[in-house]
């Protein structure tokens, strides 16, 4: 009697886990990839500013945080969130592309789309870090618990 109601309520749902719908977690899970994605891009562009340098370093740190969001708002990941999130981190990317010149060295130029050549002509240099802050991104959002087991 008595121990099968200490464990009855208990295993039901996991630590740190919430209790919503799979569709309405998702879908808070999907708006958190794109927030973050937009406030880790405005904080890389106020760090390259700063520091007078692109930091492009920060492309994979900032996807893996894009993917943690994402995890902790859905309360539980899968594949689907994973690939949002690794989209997050290449748009976050992809986003930074442009400014990022102009904002770390305040060089515009006579010819803005000059900057936007070269951006992308130094771009692919920086492949690494995409990749790394998309795995990364993926590797958090897909994961089926905020922590794993016996944290």
């Amino acid at each position: 009697g008595s121990q099968s109601r200490g464990t009855q309520s208990r295993g039901t749902q996991s630590r740190g886990t919430q209790s919503c719908g799979t569709q309405s977690c998702g879908t808070r899970g999907i708006l958190a990839v794109w927030v973050t994605a937009a406030l880790g891009l405005g904080v890389w562009l106020l760090l390259a500013h700063l520091a007078e340098q692109r930091l492009d370093v920060l492309a994979w740190p900032l996807g893996g945080v894009v993917g943690a969001v994402a995890l902790r708002v859905a309360g539980r990941g899968d594949w689907t969130l994973g690939l949002w999130a690794a989209a997050g981190a290449l748009a976050l990317v992809a986003g930074s592309v442009w400014p990022l010149p102009a904002v770390a060295s305040g060089w515009t130029g006579e010819d803005r789309l000059n900057n936007l050549r070269t951006a992308y002509g130094s771009f692919n240099n920086n492949y690494l870090y995409l990749i790394f802050g998309m795995l990364t991104a993926y590797r958090y959002a897909s994961r089926q618990f905020p922590r794993p087991p016996g944290m």
